[in-house]
């Protein structure tokens, strides 16, 4: 597995290209500067590939997910706004933020939460931050935030919905 120094010249390398193909105003496009490369996990802890976001101001415009090997896995934009507030802030991929909106939806009903971490929730395109909570009748749960958006099932059980 890279480390995230590897990561960052791969990301860097591609960066430059990326400003074209991702097809974002000029406006936006101008101002492009990567963060550092965020870990992603699956369900079961183990490390799955590195997402690194690319940011204009203080917006997610642009990303890449990069293979743990270094390979180019995929990249693309966070939505297809043309205007800049259009895009998701940056605080959806901190996990202080992660950690504050977990609390917020979950802590009424759960008196355990763990820290948050980056996932996959099934298909790696699916990034989401996942804590694991006991609710306060015992159950263990999967909590989960992504971009604003809160759901929860119990720990070891299949999403009703297929989405593993």
């Amino acid at each position: 597995m890279l480390n995230k120094g590897g990561i960052i010249k791969i990301a860097d390398n591609l960066l430059a290209n990326l400003r074209n193909e991702v097809r974002l105003p000029s406006s936006i496009s101008k101002c492009l500067r990567r963060e550092p490369p965020l870990l992603v996990k699956n369900l079961d802890d183990n490390p799955s590939y590195w997402l690194v976001p690319f940011l204009s101001e203080d917006r997610l415009v642009g990303f890449v997910r990069i293979s743990l090997s270094g390979g180019l896995m995929a990249y693309g934009r966070f939505g297809q706004g043309k205007q800049l507030s259009d895009f998701p802030p940056i605080s959806q991929i901190s996990s202080k933020n992660a950690e504050k909106e977990m609390h917020k939806a979950f802590s009424k009903a759960f008196e355990e939460i763990s820290p948050p971490q980056l996932v996959h929730d099934g298909p790696v395109g699916r990034i989401a931050w996942l804590s694991r909570g006991k609710s306060r009748d015992g159950e263990k749960m999967l909590l989960f935030w992504t971009f604003g958006t809160f759901y929860s099932r119990p720990e070891g059980k299949e999403s009703k919905h297929g989405l593993l």
